[in-house]
């Protein structure tokens, strides 16, 4: 029996479904509306096993990262609600960095600068947080 097969644009989760049964009108992982426009469907009979990607091999390996990583440093992504990898730290000196300036007030931030970035294993979306220190940097500064 034929299996129909969507990837989801919202979390890229792979959508299977017999061809006897109802397309889903929505992401079993992520919830979002499939459908139209938001749904790309993929024909896989063409390509050979060798060629697809092992999602049950990738959702071990990033659940492994994930259980080492510091329960702290363990952000959710704002597209789809998934757990993020922390997965290095990224560095401008001095001179990369460009603060904004307000008149009378000192730079909220100022260079160097570190930031850990975080990356979604569903949907591939990057964010960067300040580590602690500098964040405490920052609080300090302000308050006097």
């Amino acid at each position: 029996m034929k299996k129909n097969v969507q990837i989801c644009p919202w979390c890229q989760t792979e959508i299977v479904w017999e061809e006897d049964e109802e397309e889903p009108a929505e992401c079993p992982n992520c919830f979002n509306e499939l459908g139209d426009y938001r749904t790309l469907m993929v024909d896989l009979d063409g390509i050979g096993e060798e060629d697809a990607p092992d999602l049950y091999g990738y959702e071990q390996k990033t659940q492994a990262y994930l259980d080492h990583q510091d329960k702290e440093q363990t952000l959710d992504c704002d597209l789809c609600q998934e757990a993020m990898i922390a997965s290095g730290e990224l560095k401008w000196q001095a001179n990369a960095y460009q603060p904004y300036t307000v008149p009378g007030l000192p730079p909220f931030l100022e260079g160097p600068v570190r930031v850990q970035v975080q990356v979604c294993p569903s949907c591939f979306q990057v964010k960067f947080m300040l580590p602690e220190d500098i964040r405490m940097r920052i609080m300090q500064k302000l308050t006097g």
